[in-house]
């Protein structure tokens, strides 16, 4: 399906970029003059477009539930592909439904877990880094670490077998092509791959184990969780759990490479690693997109006065960058105050597994510049280029030398 074209006076989103680590002028422009503007998704549907940082943090964290996104089930509701949201799933539910999912979900992901995944972390790194010693330059790092660490991961945690990674990252790709594909195709993939989970919970009923799929198995069992709510909540967290680390480590990569001075502490110092991945994650947004809303009762953002029924559009990336809360925002200054960042969203919505993506960040990066500290780019930062299709911020190919 092609682009919808944007009604006039109604930018086209997410905006042009040259090359994949652009950040649009027009985000710095709304932001500076028009805080709330209409954008059009490329799917024609029209959305405000909130940029600032604390109007985007308000709308995180919705302590009135002004902001549903259960709404955006509904049938004219604006979305950004051509596959309409299933309900039930996190980013599609509000509290207490919201809630209740989370809560089944979120014993798998608490720090204490996480750290027992570090061992084995580190291992599957270490054994990715010794393949690629033996490769001769120039390699895609997109193949042989960035993928292949977060994939790994997300599906120990699941509980999804390792001849099931490369099904399941197949599968999310396809679900978040934005316009490339068919409603007819994309519902296609999202039936094959609520199939393998089904199959996988039944696995599971036979043989118990104590990984999420495990878990959650248990909790249908007891009632506490159908068919649908396993397939959508497994699904979101395929997705959310390896393409969003994916991003970051693409784009931690080329700051540290952009910052020489930087990546030069980083190698050396441990003790600013948690400092330098919190600032990472701030200057790298995974995509131009964010969490969207329906508004249901009349507010005002900005100044701007938007009614109840408007979608509202956060892209996190540009909030990050507001210039009245980050002095010099597009710089990379891990010295700097950015504990509130949004780069794992807000509120209810808050990013279940930032634990593990700190986590696969620091392991992911230190080791990589310990093994290759003559570590380049092997073509112009120009030539990078975002796959056009996906939703996140997902390159083509990151080449690199040593």
């Amino acid at each position: 399906m092609d682009t919808v074209s944007a009604p006039e006076g109604c930018p086209a989103f997410p905006p042009a970029r040259r090359h994949a680590y652009e950040h649009p002028e027009l985000y710095y422009e709304f932001q500076d003059h028009e805080p709330a503007a209409k954008v059009t998704l490329p799917t024609g549907d029209v959305v405000r477009l909130i940029t600032r940082f604390e109007d985007a943090k308000q709308i995180l964290i919705d302590r009135e539930n002004i902001y549903s996104r259960k709404l955006l089930c509904e049938p004219d509701a604006p979305w950004f592909s051509t596959l309409r949201p299933p309900p039930g799933m996190l980013t599609t539910s509000d509290p207490p439904e919201n809630t209740r999912l989370r809560r089944l979900a979120a014993g798998c992901f608490t720090a204490r877990k996480v750290k027992a995944m570090e061992p084995r972390m580190q291992a599957v790194t270490d054994r990715l880094l010794d393949a690629m010693e033996d490769m001769t330059p120039p390699v895609n790092l997109v193949e042989t670490l960035s993928l292949p660490v977060p994939i790994a991961m997300i599906c120990q945690l699941l509980g999804v077998p390792p001849d099931g990674e490369a099904l399941v990252h197949d599968w999310c790709n396809s679900l978040l092509t934005i316009t490339a594909d068919s409603p007819e195709e994309l519902m296609a993939q999202q039936m094959k791959m609520a199939g393998y989970i089904l199959e996988l919970a039944e696995v599971k009923r036979k043989e118990p184990s104590d990984d999420l799929m495990g878990s959650l198995v248990a909790a249908m069992d007891e009632g506490k969780l159908d068919d649908g709510e396993l397939i959508m909540l497994i699904m979101f967290l395929c997705i959310a759990g390896h393409e969003t680390t994916l991003s970051m480590i693409n784009g931690a990569v080329v700051t540290l490479l952009d910052n020489p001075e930087h990546k030069q502490r980083f190698m050396t110092d441990p003790s600013c690693v948690d400092a330098y991945v919190e600032e990472l994650i701030r200057v790298n947004p995974i995509g131009d997109g964010g969490p969207l809303a329906i508004v249901t009762k009349d507010v005002e953002i900005g100044g701007t006065k938007i009614a109840a029924g408007e979608a509202v559009l956060v892209p996190v990336g540009a909030a990050n960058r507001d210039h009245r809360r980050y002095e010099n925002p597009g710089a990379f200054m891990p010295e700097r105050d950015n504990r509130d960042h949004l780069g794992f969203g807000g509120g209810a919505h808050s990013c279940l597994g930032a634990p593990l993506a700190r986590l696969e960040l620091r392991i992911a990066l230190t080791s990589l510049f310990k093994r290759f500290p003559t570590l380049r780019l092997a073509v112009d930062r120009e030539e990078l280029q975002l796959k056009p299709t996906m939703s996140l911020h997902t390159l083509h190919t990151l080449p690199m030398t040593w």
